[in-house]
């Protein structure tokens, strides 16, 4: 329950029949508490900058080892690959497959071919993950098939000058070829790949609309695309990606209030600009899980002589949350006085709980979800004390784990378990 996003996984091809054991494949792209198998992934080489991605034409700079004529390499021999194609394809489930050099996706297409046997009349979810150095000659199989690319245009900021020196300037102005693809009909996706690249959206959009590398040089002015459809390839698109078009993608009446509003709107502003537009708040299903920035005006509670309730974005919002910040004494857990002469302290921050339990320092952290609060595992040092201080600790610890919500009122700190005060604490003024 401490999801606040929807978290969609893609089992590697080695683990499938692991995971099938547990969750049975029928099972499959239906969320539970917010966590779903999307399909499979299969990696079929490696990364272009690292010289591991599979080409048909030799790196200019040799081998990561210093291979001469190095092409790179799959990650799988063909009939092996292909193999796995066909166990997914007879799955029948989406398949993510990791593919950067152009041989890699003339790997990918024979696979795709041999699972499907000739027969190409079934529906199947199909993405090529980051597709960057995709031919123009590759993209009308990628339209016969109703295949998916999904670019990576970060690239030509943060790699651009690796890309020139290993492939050549002509081929790496190629990468991601967005423009040539939408015009061929395809509707592709953006992504970041954490954490080779940072997390930005925004900044995707910019990387994808602009083009331009660390150094300031455009990469493939031509195959540049508007803002509007970078922001499909985000949206509307992506949920296509996850079979969440239903659900997900657009702003219509009947699917989900999953939305973010910006400082700035994107289809306005200079195309230069927009990795400056901000997120200044998040909405998931209806409710905000990430308001307004810090720098900007603070939400003031409602009525402050009421008990506060803790949200995801203010957790160390002073104005919201007063127990924040400051280091709480114990004064009664369950229900009974603690009697010591070093009573536990506990302050929270930034997700942390930082906790002297009398004898021993503990630690933790806490999640803020919706109008809850869940705490996580409480880790402990191992030093020994007073059996009556031990015993604090030990059931002010377990009483901890039950916790999922609190009031604040002054200097006084009332931690619940469904509205039922466990402990309360008192902070100097």
């Amino acid at each position: 329950g401490a999801n606040i996003i929807d978290v969609v996984a893609y089992p590697f091809i080695t683990e499938v029949d692991k995971v099938l054991a547990e969750i049975p494949v029928g099972k499959w792209g239906q969320y539970a508490r917010r966590f779903k198998i999307g399909g499979v992934k299969i990696t079929l080489d490696g990364s272009p900058q690292g010289r591991t991605a599979f080409f048909t034409k030799p790196y200019l700079t040799g081998g990561p080892g210093g291979e001469k004529d190095w092409k790179g390499e799959p990650t799988f021999p063909e009939d092996l690959a292909k193999q796995g194609f066909k166990q997914v394809y007879d799955l029948n489930v989406p398949l993510i497959a990791h593919c950067n050099g152009d041989a890699a996706i003339d790997l990918f297409l024979k696979g795709y071919e041999f699972a499907r046997g000739g027969d190409f009349s079934r529906p199947w979810n199909v993405t090529t993950i980051h597709t960057q150095f995709l031919r123009k000659n590759q993209i009308p199989k990628f339209v016969q098939y109703k295949v998916r690319p999904s670019f990576y245009t970060l690239h030509t900021y943060y790699f651009a000058d690796a890309h020139i020196a290993n492939r050549g300037k002509e081929q790496a102005a190629y990468i991601s070829p967005m423009r040539d693809a939408i015009d061929a009909g395809l509707r592709p996706s953006n992504h970041t790949d954490f954490v080779v690249a940072p997390l930005d959206q925004m900044f995707m959009l910019w990387s994808a609309v602009n083009r331009v590398s660390r150094g300031g040089e455009v990469v493939g002015p031509d195959q540049r695309i508007t803002a509007y459809e970078g922001l499909k390839t985000m949206t509307a698109w992506a949920a296509e990606q996850y079979d969440e078009q239903a659900t997900k993608g657009t702003l219509e009446v009947g699917k989900l209030a999953d939305l973010v509003l910006l400082d700035k709107d994107p289809l306005k502003v200079e195309p230069m600009a927009i990795k400056d537009i901000r997120v200044v708040e998040t909405i998931k299903e209806g409710r905000t899980v990430f308001p307004a920035r810090a720098e900007l005006p603070a939400i003031k509670a409602v009525d402050p002589g009421k008990a506060y309730t803790w949200k995801a974005h203010v957790c160390d919002m002073a104005d919201v949350n007063n127990a924040a910040g400051k280091e709480w004494t114990l004064v009664t857990l369950n229900g009974k006085t603690v009697e010591a002469d070093k009573r536990p302290t506990i302050k929270f921050a930034g997700g942390k709980l930082t906790i002297f339990g009398g004898i021993n320092r503990l630690t933790g952290s806490y999640a803020l979800v919706h109008d809850k609060v869940t705490m996580g595992d409480i880790v402990s040092t191992k030093m020994a004390g007073p059996p009556e201080l031990m015993e604090i600790e030990s059931e002010f610890a377990r009483a901890l784990s039950s916790v999922n919500g609190f009031h604040v009122h002054g200097n006084e700190l009332e931690l619940l378990h469904d509205e039922t005060v466990v402990a309360t604490f008192r902070a100097e003024e």
